[in-house]
């Protein structure tokens, strides 16, 4: 299962600047000229914690978190491009760097800004603002750590102005000299180095560029669970390694990713990897591999969790339940765990069963036991084939679709030149992805297509959708061939302008 959840908040702040950036559609990080800059990114956690806690991701062991977000700047053609700005200032694409990933102290505000210098709404400065957040401030009253010892905030003789803060002593206004930068550089430099130590650091992760166009994609899990556990999501910082960010260079670098005020497709998003799929093997239980039996539990077709996790016996031997996602168990059965005979029926005993505190009924069931055979061939080294062409149900094709529906497509594959028949597949996998002109772009990259009790399905969660159109191909493995479908489903999600500007 593949989830996006996008960012809320992102800005850059500038050195020594209190230029807020907060509505540019490009967050900017630069080194080696008159200015560096750092970026800052939010996003909510509340439906992770949720799905955690529902048991969605029920085995937080194969639950990961990534970063994602699209460079700005292509170099296709153009190895040492030059940015102009401001009819003088030049800076150059940069290339062969590290940036890191690391906590924020506290919450910031993402403000109004949009561009570093005025005028971009012409004689208002209407583009223009210096509230913060911005490289002293956090947000407006709350300067960083790096210089909370300089600001007594309960001191009525303080002065907060736009672009300077003073104190009032003995009748003489005294300028109080901010470091900024969220974390003094010395700080930096020793939680970077603790983090390439392997140690505790507020560093959550490093990437590194090798052209300078690669996209951002950081791990980001552990800071993920931790905020999940209880640790207070401020927020998380991206700059330029501390031994870069300081490298002075004949021309300034730097590197730009889309925000989430972009008017593109590629807006910046975490990705979420639930890494447990159902493979259930009722249908084709096989003697000699190991096969899992799953229990499912609903309520009005809608899943729903046990009071607690059930057992289950098979000839008397019991077995160890896992569940894999919310109302959803099973077990697995090694290839010597059971003695049993091809072309017999063995049975699965679900006990211990009970919801909102009221004790359920035993559940058995059945499964026929196929020969080895069907699984293992030995023989003159003539491969078995079997073609399978995919149908696609739960979206109709070129289908148009609001955001926030969630559905549950299922992919039928049915024998070539045999329509009546379809089978269950372990091996397929599907594709989601957009059209860049005659480029594809992935959305989400080939997962495997969940195997069922009745059927083949995957899930669509159309919040996690930016508008667009939406492509899916599908992939078959048969023996030493891989098979394509290529667009084998499209359809759109639609924008609701009205619900996105309230």
């Amino acid at each position: 299962m593949v989830r996006h959840f996008f960012l809320d908040k992102i800005n850059t702040i500038i050195e020594d600047s209190y230029t807020n950036m907060g509505l540019n559609p490009v967050m900017e990080l630069n080194y080696g000229g008159k200015y560096i800059s750092r970026g800052l990114i939010h996003f909510d956690t509340s439906e992770i914690k949720s799905l955690i806690e529902d048991k969605t991701f029920a085995d937080l062991s194969k639950l990961s978190f990534k970063l994602k977000m699209t460079n700005c700047f292509s170099v296709d053609g153009y190895p040492n491009a030059k940015l102009l700005l401001s009819g003088k200032q030049i800076r150059q694409r940069a290339a062969s760097f590290d940036i890191i990933a690391f906590k924020l102290p506290f919450y910031f505000d993402e403000g109004r800004g949009f561009e570093f210098n005025a005028d971009f709404w012409i004689n208002n400065n209407r583009s223009f603002d210096n509230h913060a957040s911005n490289w002293f401030f956090s947000y407006d009253g709350k300067v960083w750590p790096v210089d909370e010892d300089k600001v007594d905030l309960s001191n009525p003789n303080l002065n907060m102005a736009n672009d300077n803060i003073w104190i009032l002593e003995d009748g003489i206004r005294k300028r109080i000299y901010l470091d900024g930068g969220i974390y003094s550089d010395d700080f930096l430099n020793e939680q970077y180095t603790k983090f390439r130590d392997g140690e505790d650091s507020i560093v959550i992760d490093m990437q590194h560029f090798d052209f300078g166009n690669e996209n951002l994609s950081m791990d980001i899990t552990k800071y993920v669970m931790d905020v999940v556990n209880g640790e207070c999501n401020y927020g998380i910082g991206l700059m330029f390694v501390p031994r870069l960010e300081k490298t002075e260079t004949k021309i300034p670098q730097y590197v730009g990713f889309f925000t989430n005020n972009t008017n593109t497709y590629f807006h910046p998003y975490v990705e979420c990897l639930y890494s447990e799929t159902i493979q259930d093997d009722r249908e084709n239980f096989c003697i000699g591999k190991t096969n899992r039996l799953y229990l499912y539990s609903t309520v009005n077709g809608e899943p729903t969790n046990l009071d607690n996790i059930p057992t289950c016996s098979i000839d008397g031997k019991e077995f160890e339940v896992k569940q894999a996602e919310k109302g959803t168990y099973f077990v697995q059965i090694s290839p010597n765990d059971l003695e049993l005979e091809e072309g017999t029926i063995g049975y699965d005993l679900w006990q211990n069963l009970a919801s909102n505190g009221v004790n359920l009924e035993d559940v058995e069931m059945e499964f026929e036991v196929h020969s080895l055979n069907s699984f293992h061939r030995i023989g003159n080294g003539g491969s078995y084939k079997r073609n399978f062409v995919p149908s696609i149900y739960g979206i109709n094709d070129s289908e148009n679709i609001f955001r926030g529906d969630v559905r549950e497509v299922t992919v039928d594959f049915r024998k070539e030149y045999d329509s009546e028949r379809s089978e269950l597949i372990d091996s397929a996998e599907y594709r989601l992805y957009v059209m860049d002109g005659t480029r594809e772009i992935n959305v989400i990259d080939y997962q495997p297509i969940e195997k069922g009790f009745l059927n083949n399905f995957f899930m669509v969660y159309t919040q996690d959708l930016v508008p667009n159109n939406y492509f899916v191909d599908i992939r078959v493995r048969n023996g030493r061939e891989e098979k394509y479908f290529k667009k084998a489903l499209r359809f759109t999600i639609v924008s609701d302008v009205t619900e996105r500007y309230e």
